[in-house]
């Protein structure tokens, strides 16, 4: 899904720039243009400010709260281990969803966090106030857990 995000976000940013060169070369209704694209800026910003986790004895899966895009899906059969670790946005560049070499992350704030490592030898990030109830069902799904 986040293909889909990044896609949307580059036609957003083409868009503005038309709207931009429709603005100074003419065109009387060019406001109209400049502000659905606003709107529909408002609303993929909206779709992803929030996420909700979900875990099942199956299955960890991160989605937008609003819109209920799924982000990232993961099977705990597919984990290996998980750790406790405290994450910083500004290592990751940024916030939101992070794609860095072997590894990917959902990282919204500064502080706790957990970090799967996958059997695929790939690792998953996710930033979360509840760290420590997400080691818990990884542990309870029978997931090796290190403190």
């Amino acid at each position: 899904m986040s293909v889909v995000l990044a896609v949307a976000s580059l036609a957003v940013g083409a868009a503005f720039i038309a709207s931009a060169a429709i603005a100074v070369f003419g065109g009387d209704r060019s406001y109209l243009v400049t502000a659905g694209l606003l709107a529909l800026c408002a609303a993929l910003l909206a779709a992803n400010a929030w996420v909700t986790v979900t875990v099942t004895d199956e299955r960890l899966t991160v989605h937008s709260t609003l819109f209920r895009i799924r982000w990232k899906s993961i099977d705990w059969d597919d984990v290996e281990l998980a750790l406790p670790v405290h994450l910083r946005p500004l290592h990751w560049g940024g916030w939101g969803y992070r794609l860095v070499a072997g590894r990917s992350g959902i990282i919204l704030r500064s502080g706790p966090g957990i970090e799967l490592h996958l059997r695929s030898g790939r690792a998953f990030d996710l930033s979360s106030r509840h760290a420590d109830d997400l080691l818990a069902a990884a542990e309870g799904a029978g997931v090796r857990v290190e403190p």
